[in-house]
């Protein structure tokens, strides 16, 4: 037996003899040698550019295919070597990657990243005729036999070294990993060789400014993410799965980035690919020649860069899942055979077109999408400093920027990044994408562009869509109940809306994707009961419980799925329907054009909610004095079917509560604002539409209930001539039909209308400071009395928005009244 140090001397190696083991190996292991290049008798030039000459039979031919002997020749000089697995059960080998670049001398460094091969024949271009599997075999279980200095296994780490760290991920081969990050230069396994060795030494510096500038480059916090686990994703995912997709229009550095990879950085271009995606997964203009040639280019390679995609469909993205898995593909380069490889490397793309992915649970775990900044100018000084950056350091930074945010986020789960592009919407999915903004349903049979089944399978892909039935038809829904699917949606939604309303149409707001902690109408100042309803909309005795004084109805019932909301006297919700029909309008849009935009003085903005039929809830207070009718869907010329507008108020009706789950859906909140008092239009408006009360001519009308709990009104007869309240055109609030004249003793700061107006946060305070001079002035011009000017004060206050400055508040009121020559009572802070 050879002693330990002599089976190491790879020049006195001795093959262990195995049944099937080719002929000559040893012989022809031996023999080989280096010779004269001048001398003209070498076989083949090995990767360090020295002439190697391969012993021929006599008659001149060789004993085996040059390619297995060129292999022979790498395992000689340690350029072979096994993957590390658990109990040392690796089959997959590695070869050493070859230096471009040759010193003065004409020598070649000797590198120390290495890069997986599919089989030796294939590595080594063996011809298909002369190939023999038994020398797969023969390598494998001779590169088992290689120790390090020590004694250990020789093997290749799947993971990046510097100089003074290293980071891989173990397989304990019993379903754990651990990602480990070894700190000591001294450790055993730094005298392993790794798949990437950076030859740098670890510097915060370095990856604090690649993460900075990964931070700068993305459009959101669930980019950045993902962007952050792209660079050491090849080595530190648990199991190869992921494929990055960067989404932009240009002028976002996404190429200089890639350029890091693929030309700053030595060791990582050795291990990059440049691609064409389409040819990757196939396409109706490409040749088969194309298509074959193409993936060859990922064997051996981590990375793969594809600088400017093709938009692709979901059978493509389906295919590209399988290159995302390492599944095994085939290729062939020219003049070759076909080789079939896993292949390793992890996909990065980037496109300004459509990527289009089922919404399966495996797609989101391979996809990792990033939505980049777009539009930078190439001489701003962020671009160039990436571009000094990246020319100067590669792609060091940001490899140690992604190493340590693997550390931290060792799952390396992607997060949902929505890349649809709004403006690349066809008309089929446009008239689609309208139709359920406005309507929250659409018949795709009614669309006047009549895409085909694959084309709506697509778009429904695309849009986050689902089939539902509606009054016995199959229509298209938004699949609300699928947070990837809600968050496609979502920016197509936006663009068309914005269309919508420029169009003079108007929809009510979408429900808020991250609901609120607060989600009671009472929590917004919304007083109101509440009692239980059932999955079909119905609260039974709601007006019972609401009126037991021995029944607490001030909180949302436990236990149940649904429930009502009672509104007190004084309050009143308004319920907007969206008419089956298509061609009718909805009932927001009716409003809106007749009174004013949502968020307007005229209709302003206030607590909402959506429905599961896409209809919406809004929340009002009523300006004292006004009382209005329970009515469902009035009848007018205009709308001889009904007004799509039902009321519900004073504990006469009820709603179904945000928060409540029924069979159609869930109701959320749309927009989280403060409870407002209803505007002087508005009711004038309801009252021209008969949803205003007025005692003497309803005295004699029944309230009734229909089975699915709308509250039905008296019939809709208008109020006699005179009798219609209206807008003051001196106060500006609403007169009632029973409050004109002032009833004697009826305090004017409590029953003027204030028309709250829009308020934003961050918004300037003139819209405030407008509003209270001009209310407060006309409380002087009226001779307020001093309860009178209390109580508009404190109006006002509780009109201000929530979060507004209370000191600038304080300040606005204070000069406002001494403008006006008035003082009150009321705490102005």
């Amino acid at each position: 037996m050879c002693t330990y140090q002599e089976e190491q001397d790879m020049q006195r190696w001795r093959f262990r003899v195995r049944p099937g083991m080719p002929r000559n190996v040893q012989k022809i292991y031996n023999e080989m040698s280096i010779v004269d290049y001048d001398a003209g008798e070498w076989t083949f030039i090995d990767d360090h550019n020295d002439p190697v000459r391969v012993p021929t039979r006599n008659d001149g031919k060789p004993y085996f295919a040059i390619g297995y002997a060129r292999a022979l020749w790498d395992l000689r000089n340690r350029n072979l070597a096994l993957e590390l697995q658990p109990d040392d059960a690796g089959t997959v080998l590695f070869r050493r990657d070859i230096d471009t670049e040759t010193d003065e001398n004409g020598q070649v460094r000797r590198l120390h990243t290495w890069h997986a091969i599919s089989a030796i024949a294939d590595e080594y271009r063996v011809p298909r005729a002369e190939r023999n599997n038994e020398w797969e075999n023969l390598f494998i279980q001779e590169c088992r036999r290689l120790k390090t200095r020590d004694g250990h296994p020789w093997r290749v780490v799947h993971g990046i070294r510097f100089d003074d760290r290293a980071y891989w991920r173990e397989d304990d081969g019993k379903g754990h990993q651990h990602l480990h990050e070894i700190l000591d230069p001294d450790d055993p396994l730094m005298q392993m060789p790794f798949e990437l060795n950076l030859e740098h030494a670890w510097d915060d510096h370095l990856a604090d400014v690649g993460a900075r500038i990964i931070d700068d480059l993305t459009a959101d916090a669930n980019s950045r993410h993902n962007m952050m686990l792209l660079p050491a994703s090849p080595f530190l995912q648990p199991y190869k799965h992921l494929t990055f997709v960067l989404a932009g229009d240009g002028g976002n550095g996404k190429g200089l980035f890639f350029s890091a990879f693929t030309k700053h950085n030595r060791q990582t271009q050795r291990l990059s690919a440049t691609i064409d995606t389409e040819k990757l997964v196939g396409g109706g203009r490409l040749s088969g020649t194309s298509v074959e040639q193409e993936p060859v280019k990922l064997v051996g390679k981590l990375w793969a860069f594809d600088e400017d995609a093709s938009g692709l469909d979901t059978h493509q993205t389906d295919r590209l899942k399988r290159l995302s898995t390492g599944d095994t593909i085939s290729g062939r380069v020219l003049g070759s055979d076909v080789i079939s490889f896993n292949p390793r490397a992890v996909l990065c793309i980037a496109t300004n077109l459509d990527f289009v992915t089922n919404m399966d649970a495996s797609m989101k775990r391979r996809f990792a999408f990033i939505r980049m900044k777009d539009n930078r100018s190439a001489d701003s000084p962020e671009m160039v400093y990436l571009r000094t950056f990246v020319a100067t350091v590669g792609a060091w930074g940001f490899i140690m920027a992604s190493c340590r945010y693997w550390q931290q986020h060792p799952a390396g789960k992607a997060l949902t990044v929505q890349i649809g592009r709004p403006e690349n919407l066809s008309e089929a999915e446009e008239w689609i994408v309208a139709e359920l903004v406005e309507r929250g349903f659409a018949d795709n049979t009614s669309n006047p562009f009549r895409p085909s089944s694959h084309a709506t399978h697509d778009i429904c892909q695309k849009l986050g869509l689902k089939t539902a039935r509606r009054r016995n038809k199959s229509v298209l829904m938004v699949n609300m109940d699928d947070e990837e699917a809600r968050a496609r949606f979502q920016p197509y939604a936006a663009y068309v809306r914005d269309k919508i309303e420029q169009d003079g149409h108007a929809v009510p707001p979408d429900a808020l994707r991250r609901q609120p902690d607060k989600r009671n109408p009472d929590e917004y100042g919304f007083v109101c009961d509440y009692t239980p309803a059932g999955a079909d909309k119905v609260a039974r005795n709601w007006q019972k419980l609401a009126l037991d004084p021995g029944v607490d109805t001030s909180r949302v019932p436990q236990g149940v799925n649904a429930w009502a909301a009672v509104p007190a006297e004084g309050y009143a919700v308004l319920d907007f329907d969206v008419p089956d029909d298509p061609g009718a309008q909805t009932g927001w849009a009716v409003l809106s054009d007749e009174v004013g935009a949502y968020g307007s003085m005229a209709f302003p903005a206030t607590f909402v909610t959506r429905t599961p039929g896409m209809g919406a809830h809004a929340y009002y207070r009523l300006p004292k004095g006004v009382v209005l009718r329970n009515t469902a869907h009035p009848k007018t010329d205009r709308f001889p079917d009904g007004l799509p507008i039902d009321v519900r108020t004073a504990r006469k009706g009820y709603v179904i509560a945000p928060g409540s789950t029924i069979r159609k859906g869930q109701y959320l909140i749309a927009d989280a604002h403060e409870v407002v008092e209803m505007s002087a239009e508005m009711v004038a408006w309801l009252d021209e539409h008969g949803y205003v009360e007025h005692p003497e001519a309803d005295a004699e009308t029944d309230v009734m209930v229909d089975s699915d709990g709308v509250i039905a009104g008296p019939a809709n007869t208008p109020a006699p001539a005179g009798r219609r309240g209206g807008v003051d055109p001196l106060g500006g609030f609403y007169r009632s039909p029973q409050t004109q004249p002032r009833p004697e003793g009826g305090n004017r700061g409590e029953t003027m209308r204030l028309n709250v107006p829009a308020q934003s946060k961050g918004a300037t305070h003139d819209a405030i400071r407008d509003w209270s001079y001009g209310l407060i002035h006309h409380a002087a011009e009226e001779r307020f009395s001093q309860p009178e000017v209390d109580a508009l004060v404190e109006r006002i206050k509780r009109g201000v928005r929530v979060g507004h400055d209370r000191h600038d508040t304080a300040l606005v009121l204070a000069g406002a009244l001494k403008q006006a020559g008035l003082s009150t009572r009321v705490p102005l802070e």
